[in-house]
């Protein structure tokens, strides 16, 4: 299943953030999961996770490999940095020139990577071509938002041009850096004219939590995910509000396959009548 996250507000939302948790939680539930991103280089991956790719890393490695043809599917989390047993996160060094490779690299991974989930964090524009790509090869899409006034004013603004790109796929709507005190679910919905009830009550919601930005900002975001395991005081918020988002992606996943299953029962009823 690819799952793409993206902000159409682009700064301060939290996409990668919610990404890399989004991640974190599915591995939890022994799903093998990679997360990568849509541009050829990405400083908060790198920061938050605290990946030192130089020169002939392993990334960079793949990119060769795959350039060549000599690339091995069931070999590609050698090529990942291993945050446990059933994650990985694959992003390349600043210093690779080669955005086609990169992109080339991408493409092979979300086409065959042995995962059951690759988690995409959309950091490309959003009228470059690889975002209108990737996300229509995404099952589900996860819309993440900043709660800040302010910030769903300016989406509000581009929410037409937005919602063209995601046209037909499941969301699922992440309200991040959430305090009702400020910025309560209805309110964001009127800001953005959503009036669906359904709709506003499926919305996601992350609180603000300071120990997000202190693991990113030291490049120990496992750290956090360890400590989200353990559902410490600090932390029994923001494990709770992530396997939210992970309940509405995995029944958006079983919506999937049942409909592929009646859809494949259709095509064998129809060759039965035909023979």
């Amino acid at each position: 299943m690819i799952i793409a996250v993206i902000s159409p507000q682009k700064r301060n939302a939290g996409a990668t953030s919610i990404a890399a948790l989004i991640g974190a939680s599915l591995s939890k539930q022994n799903r093998s999961t990679l997360l990568l991103n849509t541009a050829a280089h990405s400083d908060s991956l790198n920061m938050y996770f605290g990946i030192h790719n130089v020169g002939d890393a392993p990334a960079s490695q793949l990119l060769s490999l795959v350039k060549m043809g000599g690339a091995k599917k069931e070999s590609i989390p050698n090529y990942c940095f291993s945050v446990n047993r059933s994650y990985d996160v694959f992003s390349v060094d600043e210093s690779v020139k080669d955005k086609a490779a990169v992109d080339e690299v991408h493409e092979y991974l979300k086409s065959g990577a042995p995962y059951d989930y690759i988690v995409c964090d959309v950091d490309t524009a959003m009228d470059d071509e690889r975002t209108a790509h990737v996300l229509s090869q995404a099952d589900c899409v996860v819309v993440v938002l900043n709660s800040q006034i302010k910030n769903l004013v300016k989406f509000f603004e581009i929410k037409k041009d937005f919602v063209k790109l995601i046209k037909h796929k499941p969301v699922v709507t992440v309200l991040n850096n959430y305090d009702q005190e400020v910025c309560r679910k209805e309110d964001a919905a009127k800001i953005v004219n959503v009036k669906n009830k359904a709709t506003i009550n499926r919305w996601c919601t992350v609180h603000t939590n300071r120990y997000i930005p202190y693991c990113e900002n030291r490049g120990q975001l496992p750290l956090l995910f360890e400590e989200m395991g353990k559902r410490t005081s600090q932390t029994m918020m923001l494990a709770t509000d992530t396997n939210n988002i992970i309940k509405q992606i995995i029944r958006i996943q079983t919506e999937i396959s049942k409909h592929r299953i009646q859809m494949g029962t259709k095509t064998i009823r129809s060759e039965e009548t035909e023979e």
